[in-house]
């Protein structure tokens, strides 16, 4: 073996490693946190909404459900699961903190969940963040066939504090939309470009985020094919994306409660939230400016490399 391919061997090694390590620390942190640390008012209002579910009243059937259905319908599959788990209970409200209620802050609950509920919650957004950080390893990796760039890109992901609290404390499924929107590429990347508008679809209307890359994302798929420009790729993703929105929303549609599908948006009116919006809003418009320029800019650039 020659030493070139000796250090080769050396630098895959330490990669791999370095990447399993980043692996079991991440997953160490996120386990002791899940079941004791928790943001209280929003792990309380999943445990509202299994129960409203369970109840037969859906998901906007009674007050405490504020996102699009895509969310509840996980919520939904994971109840099926939570179910079978014995002596499962949520957990209980103390009459004596029902003054925290009515705090200036809105966000207080009287309620405390239990660990197990904590954990049985968390845990499937734990695992879909080492999934998201997998193909973040694995695109890194077909974009440079470099091991150790991408267990630092992993890493990058993995040890995030934002990352681990989000889905290991907060218990928000930020992560979800984040899986999809990087499946949504790689669909694209391959070609499946009807595929790619469904998962588009269903990551946007978890968390709204994903939305923001429609610009670039719409150049990527009208570019997609080399040396030309394809409608066609853009109008099946396009196609892929309304189909599956309808199907989504088909329930509300035929119960009429489409409009509170989108009460986070519109629903929230207090005080607080007007202020926070207000300061809030600048910021997207900037952000949205900031994306369709870069599009074009996208749009151009490619065009220059044609030539």
């Amino acid at each position: 073996m020659s030493d070139c391919e000796t250090a080769a061997n050396r630098k895959y090694a330490f990669s791999a490693g370095l990447a399993l390590w980043i692996l079991i620390l991440g997953l160490a942190i996120r386990l002791v946190f899940a079941p004791v640390f928790t943001y209280p008012f929003d792990i309380e209002h999943w445990g509202v909404i299994l129960q409203n579910t369970e109840s037969g009243n859906g998901l906007f059937g009674l007050t405490g459900y504020f996102y699009t259905p895509a969310w509840g319908y996980i919520l939904g599959f994971e109840d099926l699961i939570i179910n079978l788990l014995p002596g499962m209970t949520y957990g209980e409200r103390f009459t004596n903190l029902l003054e925290i209620e009515g705090m200036v802050f809105p966000y207080q609950t009287a309620t405390t969940t239990t660990p197990v509920f904590n954990f049985a919650m968390k845990l499937p957004l734990i695992l879909v963040d080492v999934l998201v950080g997998y193909l973040i390893y694995r695109l890194v990796m077909s974009e440079c066939g470099d091991e150790r760039k991408a267990a630092i890109g992993f890493g990058l992901w993995f040890l995030c504090p934002i990352v681990i609290y989000m889905s290991s404390v907060q218990a928000q499924f930020d992560c979800i939309s984040a899986l999809l929107t990087l499946l949504c590429v790689l669909l694209v990347r391959r070609n499946l470009f009807f595929l790619a508008g469904v998962i588009f679809t269903i990551a946007a209307l978890i968390k709204f985020f994903p939305a923001f890359c429609i610009f670039l994302l719409c150049v990527y798929v009208a570019k997609a094919t080399p040396g030309r420009l394809s409608w066609k790729n853009l109008l099946l993703s396009v196609s892929g994306a309304v189909l599956t929105a309808l199907v989504i929303f088909l329930p509300q549609i035929l119960d009429g409660t489409v409009i509170n599908a989108f009460s986070f948006v519109f629903g929230r009116t207090s005080e607080y939230d007007l202020m926070l919006m207000l300061r809030t809003y600048p910021f997207i418009a900037v952000t949205l400016v900031i994306l369709v320029v870069l599009a074009i800019f996208a749009w151009r650039m490619d065009d220059v490399r044609r030539k």
